[in-house]
């Protein structure tokens, strides 16, 4: 089957195929720079982000925090991504080496909240920096023996370990290296403000939370900090939105496969849905696309998707399931 003939979900990343619920990620696939849409303050963000890392260099002098807030659902890890990969390559012109670490699934059993459980600050901050030094070593960056005793430090004092990681750090050429970490989502400001007040340099960490623009706001005054964090935002969608991303992943994906179209009237219903997310659009989508292939005798570019396919799917989603005999 040649490309042209192949069928399609427009709406699952490329190469995460059997993961629907990824989020674009350009540092880690090439491919996924292209797939951003101006949508959700997307443009706007990143361009505060970039205005806000103007002097790449004072990263030799301290380390720095950038926090992505928005609700829940609304883009916060693609545009965090996004911004990661920005500036490893902004550091890169500058001759300095910056390497991605995705530690956001790095918490303990009892992170979660859930059931009244209290969350821990201090072992999520030590899980991750202990975290952190195994993957630093694993890529030759930390010799063994001081790999050993910072892993010690970890558990009790990770504040030192950072003070102490930049003069750790090197690579076979000699050359410091800028660590891009990653964090486990955290919508509580007080381990946020620790990030902040982190000592040490070379290290950018990126955190995302659930935050009003109050709240956001209020870590973005810096605390006093010499170099306050980079803070920017996104949102719900706009009616405007959906139809631009329907749009422009049509656009996008049509040279990959062949795949049907969705119906005008289909595209301004969803559009229509109040508090919409990126993460329920496209979730919505994709789901409405891999029943069409189940489902549709023709799944073809002349195909069209429509309100009444929308909802079968809806209901296939609440039909039971055949008890076992």
């Amino acid at each position: 089957m040649t490309t042209e003939q192949r069928q399609i979900n427009p709406f699952v990343i490329p190469g995460r195929e059997d993961a629907p619920r990824s989020v674009l990620c350009p540092w880690r696939d090439a491919c996924h720079e292209p797939l951003y849409v101006e949508i959700d303050n997307y443009a706007p963000a990143l361009q505060a982000f970039k205005e806000q890392f103007v002097s790449p260099l004072l990263l030799k002098e301290a380390c720095r925090l950038a926090l992505v807030g928005g609700e829940s659902g609304c883009g916060k890890s693609a545009l965090r991504n996004m911004c990661a990969h920005w500036l490893k390559d902004e550091l890169a012109k500058k001759k300095l080496r910056a390497e991605i670490f995705d530690l956001a699934r790095e918490t303990d059993a009892l992170n979660h909240g859930q059931g009244g459980a209290v969350i821990d600050i201090k072992a999520r901050m030590a899980r991750v920096c202990s975290s952190l030094v195994r993957k630093l070593a694993g890529m030759d960056l930390i010799e063994g023996k001081l790999r050993d005793t910072l892993l010690e430090s970890a558990v009790a004092a990770p504040y030192e370990v950072y003070a102490e990681l930049a003069n750790a750090m090197a690579d076979r050429d000699g050359e410091h290296v800028v660590p891009i970490v990653l964090l486990p989502s955290s919508d509580l400001p007080t381990e946020i403000e620790e990030y902040l007040r982190m000592p040490g340099s070379r290290i950018v960490f990126f955190a995302e939370a659930v935050m009003s623009p109050g709240e956001l706001n209020y870590i973005g005054a810096g605390q006093n900090a010499e170099m306050p964090p980079a803070t920017v935002s996104v949102g719900t969608l706009g009616e405007a939105d959906v139809a631009l991303f329907v749009e422009k992943r049509t656009e996008q994906r049509q040279a990959d496969g062949v795949f049907p179209r969705l119906h005008t009237d289909l595209v301004e219903y969803l559009a229509k849905s109040p508090n919409l997310t990126i993460a329920e659009l496209q979730s919505h989508l994709t789901g409405l696309y891999e029943h069409a292939r189940r489902t549709f005798t023709n799944y073809t570019n002349d195909t069209v998707i429509t309100k009444d396919n929308l909802t079968d799917y809806m209901m296939s989603l609440f039909k039971p399931t055949r008890a076992r005999r």
